[in-house]
């Protein structure tokens, strides 16, 4: 008897789940045709009764007793947070359990509350520092998630309740996406969450692979995970957000920093660069002399159409931006405060310096004291060029700031 009472409470309580994640949709159908804004009545409503004869069916099939099949599920529409908890304590629910009904349903609450909550700050998505503001924005938000959501469950479940809050996702920005409809938006989440699951089920098993097979597991992915989100967007949505979440936009904000990049020209250089960035990905993801050759082909088309694209003078500049080595020496003048024009001088011993560690550390005949005396060396003459380079007030404020120019450069 025992047994069939728990099975019947576990086919119940799944049910239940089902059904208060479906109530925030109903919700919003209901509230959309009234035309009136909900408040903390519409919170209240769990809409259970329209499968209540679902839940009582599910009992029978699994032969639970009478009084079980006969329970009023439908009471629990009008139960407010503190009587949901006693109702469900009551029933025997596991504690766990009641923690993620009240925080899933509470969940939803905070985001009627606050409104719109996957709408972020309006960010000029071309800009440089466009992630880094998302990312501060996304902190803020869910630190004061974090904070509010704490507090009421303490308050429901007592203080030992615990509450992780956070944003799994970055929120959409800019008016093209944030005006799409709240379905949608549920759909594109739900593209985001199920690939970030299976990359990193496929980083997993392919981690003792070798390298490349990871990377062509991850592409093979993308490529799915692009597929759906196209088809999920119009055209116009489609670019909004490729130009906003893709990882080669990602990447082309941090290698464009200071290129300091227009929208049409960011736009531009995407579209040149994307195809052939996805092709290197899916067909050449080796680390052998072949795919190295065939990457480097790819690179020089891209970077023959950009040319043509943004003219000689501003391609120059985009190609240095590309390189790591000036993207240091350019972050290391503006931390120390030097002059801008002082980043090409920086750049060129930069380049000696790098590959000057570069050759001490790969020389085998070296031991390491006198692999530590030819590094202290290149320092030493570093150091010397540095001071004919940086005016006096850069260099303290490098040693102020504990800045190694030589540990800054990429390996």
């Amino acid at each position: 008897m025992r047994f069939r009472l728990l099975v019947a409470g576990s086919l119940a309580l799944n049910l239940f789940l089902l059904v208060v994640l479906l109530a925030g949709r109903q919700r919003e159908e209901r509230e959309a045709g009234a035309g009136a804004g909900a408040g903390s009545g519409a919170e209240r409503n769990l809409m259970v009764s329209d499968v209540a004869e679902a839940i009582a069916e599910g009992a029978a099939k699994e032969g639970a007793p009478a009084e079980a099949k006969e329970r009023d599920w439908g009471g629990l529409e009008s139960l407010g947070f503190p009587e949901l908890v006693a109702h469900l304590r009551k029933d025997g629910c596991p504690e766990e359990s009641i923690r993620d009904i009240v925080a899933g349903r509470l969940d939803r609450y905070l985001a009627e509350e606050r409104g719109d909550s996957s709408a972020g700050p309006d960010l000029e998505w071309w800009r440089a520092d466009a992630d880094e503001r998302l990312r501060a924005f996304m902190d803020r938000e869910a630190d004061a998630l974090r904070r509010e959501r704490a507090k009421r469950l303490a308050e429901l479940l007592g203080a030992e309740a615990q509450a992780e809050g956070a944003l799994e996702s970055e929120p959409f920005y800019g008016k093209t996406l944030v005006s799409m409809p709240a379905a949608k938006k549920r759909i594109i989440r739900g593209i985001e969450r199920r690939y970030a699951e299976k990359i990193a089920a496929a980083l997993a098993e392919t981690a003792g692979a070798g390298e490349a097979a990871g990377r062509l597991a991850v592409a093979r992915l993308r490529e799915e995970e692009r597929a759906a989100l196209e088809a999920a967007f119009n055209a116009r949505e489609f670019e909004a957000y490729q130009l906003r979440y893709s990882e080669l936009a990602k990447a082309m904000r941090r290698e464009l920093a200071m290129f300091n990049a227009s929208s049409n020209e960011f736009v531009a250089i995407f579209k040149l660069r994307e195809p052939i960035e996805r092709e290197i990905a899916l067909k050449f993801p080796g680390v052998d002399a072949g795919s190295a050759s065939a990457r480097k082909d790819l690179e020089r088309k891209a970077a023959d159409e950009i040319r043509r694209t943004l003219g000689d003078e501003r391609f120059r500049e985009y190609e240095f931006n590309l390189d790591p080595v000036y993207r240091s020496a350019r972050d290391f003048a503006a931390k120390v405060g030097a002059e801008a024009e002082k980043a090409m001088s920086l750049y060129e011993i930069g380049g000696w310096a790098r590959l000057e560690r570069q050759r001490i550390e790969q020389d085998a005949s070296l031991d390491e004291l006198s692999r530590r005396a030819a590094l202290a060396e290149t320092r030493r003459r570093l150091d010397q060029f540095l001071q004919q380079i940086l005016s006096p007030e850069a260099r303290r404020r490098g040693r102020e700031l504990e800045i190694d120019f030589l540990d800054s450069l990429p390996r």
